[in-house]
């Protein structure tokens, strides 16, 4: 996953009382982060705050273990840390509320990172010393570490490693190198031994790489195994297709009726037109492409992710390009190496569905409970992974943690509890963030559960509060100047008002127009005349402490 798509995916996240928050599928890797972090990114740094909870913490505590194998505290922590910082640089600030997401995905790469060591190990996929070397000197040269370190160029790898400690940094580690080497670079797109060798084994003929173009306009019904036993979920599914491959069957009424899919149900079962690049689990694909038009797959098609998948294929198209015939071999390098990847993708998941993932940091294990339950759109699944994301996050609290982290675990239980319709707790969640970490978007949150309790001094409170903490937000701003007129607050909406006039000419558009450097924005009515810049303060911040798949 990249980290555009990483921050777009932040940028989703709602802090509204309704505690919704929308989740980003994972693909990409932080092996970078942890050979990065410590070298030519963050000379002298340390390691930003990490999860909370349990006794007094050290690098060397394991927060979770795959398959037997420990995920260090500062290996976590030394991810993170170099995943915000590419973050913040990108003018991208993360909320207190984004914390769950954010510390779930850097956990779930390193688990990733985990799995793909471990299935190179049991390929047997060696790495030379020579390879070492020569990744050395290409990490050393991309990042200038022999003229940043103020080295000659001679400079050996030995003095390289020094002058990284003296200055703060870690050295290159040879088990930081041979993960990149084994894994690769996903922001460079670098791929590693390992999806080499996957892609070396994919043998693909001139036809199979025309097919390759040819989409497929198909329909499904899935019964989903998840909401119900394999027993049950089989069984189901055998009599749906039995009444699919009855004379006169409407496949689209029978997949409105029976399909457990929410993202084609309504739709009949349609999923368009795919591919071979359509991000469909293997098994579905192969079944589908199998079929010829107007035909229903003849047995249940299994998948260990999903259940179990009837498929009607309604129709093809060719999109095959017009110089195929003059550049087959790169044609089939392009086939080649998009079957490698999404089999890789799928053995992935394949891993990851088998495999014995322990989390014993409790904060992270609520993090990983809470964005399972925000990703999952069936209540009886999500509402135990809610629960057992406040069971985790009640456990941490108990344990060793900063104030820092303190406000942001509090605020995680507060949408757990939001989630469960637990409002008078997750009140008095959000009281606790703030009081540990006192925070603008955290107290327009709190004054918002207020407002729906109808505690209307109370909301006054927090919405007044987050007014001076916002010192330089717009948005939140407007977003006070409409709170205060539901509340009836006249005399506060006025001077609201009058915070935002004088923002607009201390941040006139480019265009000329007002609403300061993002302007598309445009004071609401009623806002009167401009007041000359000065006429408040604005200041420093304060200190913060499927298918259809």
């Amino acid at each position: 996953m990249s980290l555009n798509s990483f921050r777009s995916g932040l940028g989703n996240l709602s802090t509204n009382p309704a505690g919704k928050f929308v989740l980003l599928g994972v693909g990409g890797l932080l092996v970078f982060s942890l050979v990065y972090s410590g070298l030519g990114n963050n000379l002298g740094s340390h390691a930003g705050p990490g999860a909370g909870g349990g006794p007094p913490r050290t690098g060397e505590d394991v927060i979770a273990a795959v398959n037997g194998e420990g995920i260090s505290r500062r290996d976590y922590e030394t991810a993170r840390s170099g995943f915000v910082s590419q973050i913040q640089q990108m003018g991208r600030p993360i909320a207190v509320s984004e914390t769950p997401l954010l510390n779930n995905t850097v956990l779930d790469q390193l688990i990733n990172t985990k799995l793909q060591l471990q299935q190179a190990k049991q390929l047997k996929i060696v790495v030379t010393d020579a390879e070492m070397q020569k990744e050395r000197e290409m990490i050393v040269d991309k990042l200038g570490l022999r003229q940043r370190l103020s080295l000659p160029a001679t400079a050996t790898m030995d003095d390289v490693n020094s002058a990284l400690t003296k200055n703060g940094g870690q050295p290159l580690s040879d088990d930081a190198i041979r993960q990149l080497i084994l894994i690769g670079d996903p922001q460079m797109g670098v791929p590693g031994k390992l999806a080499s060798t996957q892609a070396a084994a994919e043998s693909v003929t001139a036809q199979e790489a025309r097919q390759f173009f040819t989409q497929y306009h198909t329909r499904h019904i899935l019964v989903d195994k998840k909401s119900k036993s394999d027993v049950q979920a089989k069984a189901l599914a055998e009599q749906i297709l039995a009444k699919v491959k009855a004379p006169g069957a409407d496949f689209a009424a029978l997949a409105k009726q029976y399909s457990d899919d929410p993202g084609t149900k309504a739709k009949g079962g349609d999923d368009g037109f795919i591919d071979e690049n359509t991000g469909y689990v293997p098994e579905f694909k192969k079944a589908a492409f199998s079929l010829k038009p107007q035909q229903v797959t003849p047995d249940l098609v299994v998948s260990p992710q999903y259940g179990y998948f009837i498929i009607k294929l309604d129709g093809t198209k060719s999109s095959v390009p017009p110089d195929f015939d003059k550049n087959i071999p790169r044609y089939i390098s392009q086939v080649q190496q998009q079957r490698a990847q999404a089999k890789s993708e799928a053995m992935l998941t394949s891993l990851k569905d088998s495999a014995k993932i322990e989390v014993s940091d409790p904060a992270l294990a609520g993090d990983r409970a809470l964005t399972s339950a925000m990703r999952g759109g069936n209540p009886a699944l999500s509402q135990p992974k809610f629960k057992e994301a406040q069971a985790s996050y009640l456990k941490a609290l108990q344990g060793d943690v900063s104030a820092q982290d303190k406000g942001a675990i509090y605020a995680s239980l507060a949408q757990a509890d939001i989630s469960l319709h637990q409002m008078p707790d997750a009140i008095k969640a959000y009281e606790s963030a703030v009081t540990a970490r006192d925070d603008a978007a955290l107290r327009m949150t709190l004054g918002q559960l207020y407002m729906q309790a109808k505690d209307k001094d109370n909301a006054v409170k927090q919405f007044e509060q987050a007014s001076q903490l916002a010192w330089n937000d717009q948005g939140t701003h407007l977003s006070l100047l409409t709170n205060f007129r539901q509340l009836g607050r006249s005399d506060l909406a006025t001077k609201e008002v009058k915070w935002l006039q004088a923002y607009s000419l201390q941040h006139p558009a480019p265009s000329g127009g007002p609403g300061g450097p993002n302007s598309s924005i445009t004071l609401p009515p009623g806002a009167g005349p401009a007041r000359p810049a000065g006429s408040i303060h604005v200041g420093p911040p304060a200190p913060v402490r499927k298918p259809g798949q």
